[in-house]
């Protein structure tokens, strides 16, 4: 049995370790879902975007993706091989889906969008040999964010969780029992976009020629959300219950580009984004004893999100978005901290339809290959994060956009 019980203690610091991310419980739930997020640092709380799982982080960017009235889907074409332990071969998958509707467009003509989300995870730890059950951790995560856009685009979200934990199996009988538990936990979060751009430079335009016009893009961003709220969870014994993983993010996202008008076509020629994100663990130990901390727990606006030092309690993500026309998206990011001792890179690339979908409808006469072009878009993006310092992770998701419905 004492290899067993080294095989026991390897799977545990596999499991609370292999994220760093602290003293909480479910370590798994605090990682990003959107593999575009992923390759930018890891970031996501303060990222307006449309990625089809991009609120993950924060709920509140539902009410943001939901300017356009759209659906949308995303799938994992493989698994996601995880840092081996003994012969396990962790792996980790998911896939999810958000539709959004404006209101502005709809006969009520309200300045008010509202989306929905869901999203469902896979960590699967693999099984040790002659092992037919399953060890895993899984979730289901439902969310709704609503916006209002009244000069300013102010948005806020929510997410339910209902989770399920099964990191160990005993089958070697009763001195190590199955770990299992179920639950739920929640998020939720607020999102504050200022268009610049449209605020003080909606009507400027710079000519190239007759047919082509530049109008430049700035948005600021501030976000903030709080991840994983809930009491504590147990596997056997409930004197021994452990807190969840409850995380703050808070952090800021500055953008800059610009469309091009070809005609009637309207493109985007380029776009760059730079965010910074914090983020708490809400875990402290008092007098031998975990409890939660309130608020932004050990965050320090000076000095994680201007300054950009991170420290052994707060971890510090940094994180480049470059879009080029409409077609090709480059990320590049990094994060530490919080565990995270050694910097970890980030980066990644993708590529999306939209840009020659646009070139193309404007050409085509045939209604029903321009109603595809006009309507759909398909996304590919592939990532590589260094969780573990020289063995990057490599994720990879494929989505489909439906956009401009109506109802």
């Amino acid at each position: 049995m004492k290899n067993l019980s080294k095989i026991f203690l390897l799977l545990i610091c596999f499991i609370n370790f292999s994220f760093a991310q602290g003293e909480g419980a479910l370590p798994f739930t605090t990682l990003q879902q959107s593999p575009l997020l992923l390759g930018a640092g890891q970031i996501g709380a303060a990222i307006p975007n449309d990625a089809s799982i991009g609120f993950y982080y924060n709920p509140a960017i539902l009410g943001y993706s939901s300017r356009n009235n759209h659906a949308s889907i995303s799938v994992m074409p493989s698994q996601t091989a995880w840092f081996s332990i003994s012969e396990r071969k962790p792996t980790f998958n998911n896939y999810g889906f958000n539709a959004g509707y404006n209101l502005k467009k709809s006969q009520f003509n309200l300045p008010i969008t509202v989306g929905v989300g869901y999203i469902h995870n896979k960590f699967d730890y693999g099984s040790l040999p002659g092992d037919n059950d399953e060890t895993y951790e899984k979730f289901n995560c439902f969310s709704i964010g609503v916006g209002v856009n009244y000069y300013f685009n102010l948005n806020f979200g929510f997410s339910l969780k209902s989770f399920s934990s099964q990191p160990f199996t005993g089958r070697f009988g009763a001195e190590i029992p199955t770990l299992h538990a179920d639950g739920i936990i929640w998020d939720y979060g607020t999102l504050l976009t200022f268009p610049i751009s449209s605020l003080f430079m909606n009507h400027v335009k710079f000519s190239i020629d007759n047919n082509a016009q530049l109008k430049p893009i700035v948005n600021f961003t501030f976000g903030y959300s709080i991840t994983n709220v809930g009491n504590e969870i147990y596997y056997i014994d409930k004197t021994q219950a452990d807190p969840f993983s409850r995380t703050a993010r808070l952090g800021y996202t500055f953008e800059i580009g610009t469309d091009i008008f070809l005609g009637d076509t309207k493109l985007n020629l380029f776009k760059y984004s730079f965010s910074a994100e914090a983020n708490d663990i809400l875990v402290e130990r008092v007098s031998g004893k975990s409890q939660y901390q309130s608020g932004l727990g050990d965050i320090n606006i000076s000095d994680h999100l201007i300054n950009l030092k991170s420290d052994a309690k707060v971890t510090v993500h940094k994180g480049h978005i470059f879009k080029i026309f409409d077609s090709v998206i480059f990320t590049i990011g990094r994060f530490n901290g919080g565990g995270y001792f050694v910097t970890r890179e980030t980066n990644g690339i993708g590529f999306t339809s939209k840009g020659v979908f646009n070139l193309l409808k404007s050409k085509i006469g045939t209604p029903a290959i321009k109603y595809f072009l006009t309507h759909f878009t398909i996304n590919y993006f592939k990532s590589d994060v260094e969780f573990f310092k020289r063995y990057p992770t490599k994720f990879d998701a494929l989505s489909v956009n439906f956009k401009g419905f109506e109802i």
